[in-house]
């Protein structure tokens, strides 16, 4: 098992190797421009820690990503829930200890796969595209109330709550990720 560590901060990326140099598997810090040095095998582990969403959203789409156990690091309040799904978000102030004991969680953890509708694929995107819940429900004649809570129910299974803009594009990418999953 591989632990791949993924930033645009390189001294994020310092800071955790001199963190977690007691755990004991192959851990590879790499910065989010040479990406292209994975070398991942099935069901590795692959930690993100990328602000810009548009380079996470490249890196989600490398074909490699589908086969991992993706954990992605967001700056944004985050509540965990005690069966981890993958791809997963926690959040970037985790304690050192807490995140230890989450990767060895995770090195044997099975991935639990969810089922993504076309309509919640449909209604991030769009969401991610400008358009408002309101515009989306009166184009696809759908109560409003409904999509308010199909939002929410994907939030809160990414564990974003209390979010804003930024965990519809975190959205989007998951559910792409997810949507590889159930192709598979």
């Amino acid at each position: 098992m591989n632990y791949y560590f993924i930033s645009d901060d390189m001294f994020f990326l310092e800071g955790l190797k001199h963190a977690l140099c007691n755990v004991s598997q192959n851990k590879f810090f790499i910065n989010v421009h040479h990406y292209n040095e994975l070398t991942p095998t099935k069901w590795d582990v692959v930690i993100i820690a990328v602000h810009n969403h548009e380079k996470r959203k490249r890196l989600f789409k490398q074909a490699f990503m589908r086969y991992m156990k993706i954990i992605v690091l967001l700056a944004q309040p985050v509540v965990h829930s005690e069966t981890m799904r993958y791809p997963a978000i926690i959040s970037k102030k985790i304690a050192i200890d807490e995140l230890q004991h989450l990767l060895n969680k995770s090195a044997n953890a099975r991935i639990v796969q969810d089922v993504t509708s076309m309509r919640e694929l449909d209604l991030i995107n769009s969401l991610c595209r400008g358009m408002t819940i309101t515009t989306y429900a009166s184009r696809h004649r759908i109560p409003t109330e409904y999509l308010y809570r199909l939002k929410r129910k994907l939030f809160c299974n990414f564990g974003l709550i209390n979010c804003n803009s930024t965990g519809v594009f975190v959205c989007r990418d998951l559910l792409s990720i997810r949507s590889w999953f159930t192709q598979l």
